[in-house]
């Protein structure tokens, strides 16, 4: 995933496992608020797909996001 000025693009290995793609963000309150803007087809889950509020935690180069479903993304800068 690549974020800047509040902008985020990236795909994972597996696709639409997460479903990630490209939209915005804002951070407030320790919660990152995504709006994704990709057309999605309906043959997946769309709970896959990252969108709505999710907590963070950035600790060194590990940003961990975690979500009220209980979804856990660990991202690691390279």
């Amino acid at each position: 995933m690549n974020f800047r000025k509040g902008t985020f693009t990236g795909e994972s290995e597996t696709e639409k496992f997460p479903a990630i793609c490209r939209g915005s963000y804002a951070i407030s309150e320790g919660k990152l608020d995504f709006t994704n803007t990709c057309h999605w087809t309906a043959e997946f889950d769309w709970s896959l797909i990252l969108h709505e509020e999710w907590n963070y935690d950035l600790k060194g180069s590990t940003l961990i996001l975690t979500k009220s479903n209980g979804d856990r993304y660990t991202l690691t800068k390279q």
